[in-house]
C-alpha cells in the first residue's frame, strides 16, 4: 500500500457459490450426478480483478450499469457482503486489510475510517427508531459521547447537513421526506467524522431538484471536511459532478480509468463513449440548447463552482421539507 493512500484495493474478485453441482450448473439434471455424491461449489464471478485507490480528499468516481459490481465492490470494502457471496484479491482500508478479516478487526473501521450512504434511505435506517438515536449512535460508539455531550452532537451533525429542526431529531424514517431521510442517511455517515465516505448511488430516488440539493450537500461536506470520497452511479453526468477520476465497470470489471475530463474527452473503450454520448444526448435534450463541448458541455464534469448543467438549475435547501 502506497504511504498516500487511504483506501487501495488490488485485485479484487467478488463470486457467489451457489452450491450447485457442476453438472446442474452447465444446464445437465441433477440426475447426471453420480448418486450421493455431494455437490460441487460453482463460483460465479460478479466482479474480476478491480484494482482503484483513493487518497485523503481525493474523489473517485466508480460507474456502470446495474449488475456492473459497482454496489457489491463498496460493500466488500468494509467486509459487509451478504452470506454467500465471497470476495478475494486484496482491499486495505487506511493500512488494514479487510477480505477475509474477522468482523470485530472490521467494526472500529466502520464510521471513524469509513463512512457509507446507501442506495436506499428507507431500508439502511431503523424504522422503529428516532432520527436522533440513529445519528447518535455512532458518536456513542466511537467517540464515546453520552448525556447531554451526545445530544448536542447530535445536533450539531444534523445541522450540517441542513437539517435544524430541533422536531426531527425525534421523528421516525417514514414521518420524513425522502430527501430527508438521506439527509439523516448522510448524518449517520459522517457522524464519527470518517476519512473515506463511500456513497453509493445516493440520489438514485429522488426526484432531479433533491437530487442536486443532495449531491450540493455532500460536495460541501468532502470539502470542508477534506474527506475521501468513493462515489459509486450509474449516472456519468452525476458521477463527473461530483468526482475527478473515474473507473468504468461493466460486466464485473473495469474496462477504463482515467480523469473525468479525459474520459469525456477521449472516451476509449466503446462502452464508456456509448456513456458520455447518451449524456450530452441528454443533457441536450433538456437544455434545448444542442450538443456542447466537455465540462459544461451536457456531461455534467464537476466545474470550478460545481454547477452541472440542469441538475444545478435548483439549489433550495428547504424545498424538500
Amino acid at each position: 500500500m502506497t504511504a498516500e493512500a487511504l483506501l487501495e484495493v488490488r485485485g479484487l474478485g467478488i463470486a457467489v457459490a451457489d452450491g450447485r453441482g457442476a453438472a446442474e450448473g452447465a444446464g445437465s439434471p441433477p440426475a447426471a450426478r453420480e448418486a450421493g455424491s455431494p455437490p460441487e461449489r460453482a463460483h460465479r464471478p460478479l466482479v474480476r480483478d478491480l484494482s482503484f485507490s483513493v487518497a485523503p480528499g481525493e474523489r473517485v468516481g466508480l460507474i456502470g450499469e446495474s449488475g456492473s459490481g459497482k454496489s457489491l465492490s463498496s460493500l466488500a470494502i468494509q467486509g459487509l457482503l451478504p452470506a454467500g457471496l465471497e470476495a478475494s484479491g486484496s482491499v486495505r482500508l487506511a493500512g488494514v486489510e479487510t477480505v477475509g478479516a474477522p468482523d470485530a478487526r472490521l467494526r472500529p473501521l466502520r464510521g471513524p475510517v469509513a463512512g457509507m450512504v446507501f442506495q436506499e434511505p428507507m431500508t439502511a435506517l431503523d424504522p422503529l427508531m428516532r432520527v436522533g438515536r440513529q445519528v447518535g449512535e455512532p458518536l456513542r460508539r466511537h467517540l464515546g459521547l453520552r448525556g447531554a455531550e451526545l445530544a448536542r452532537s447530535v445536533a450539531e451533525v444534523l445541522a450540517e447537513v441542513r437539517l435544524e429542526d430541533p422536531r426531527l431529531a425525534r421523528a421516525y424514517p417514514h414521518e420524513l421526506s425522502g430527501g430527508q431521510r438521506q439527509r439523516v442517511a448522510i448524518a449517520v455517515a459522517i457522524a464519527a467524522r470518517p476519512r473515506l465516505l463511500i456513497a453509493d448511488e445516493p440520489t438514485t430516488a429522488l426526484d432531479v431538484t433533491v437530487q442536486s440539493e443532495i449531491l450540493d450537500l455532500l460536495d460541501r461536506l468532502v470539502a470542508e471536511r477534506g474527506t475521501g470520497l468513493l462515489f459509486i452511479s450509474h449516472d456519468l453526468a452525476v458521477v463527473s459532478r461530483m468526482t475527478d477520476r473515474v473507473h468504468v465497470l461493466r460486466g464485473g470489471a473495469c474496462v477504463e480509468e482515467g480523469p473525468v475530463d479525459a474520459i469525456l474527452r477521449e472516451p476509449r473503450d466503446p462502452y464508456t463513449a456509448q456513456l458520455v454520448a447518451h449524456a450530452r444526448a441528454l443533457d441536450a435534450a433538456l437544455d434545448g440548447d444542442g450538443p456542447r463541448g466537455p465540462r459544461g458541455d451536457g456531461t455534467g464534469a464537476r466545474g470550478s463552482d460545481g454547477a452541472v448543467g440542469p441538475l444545478a438549475e435548483a439549489d433550495t435547501d428547504e424545498g424538500e421539507r
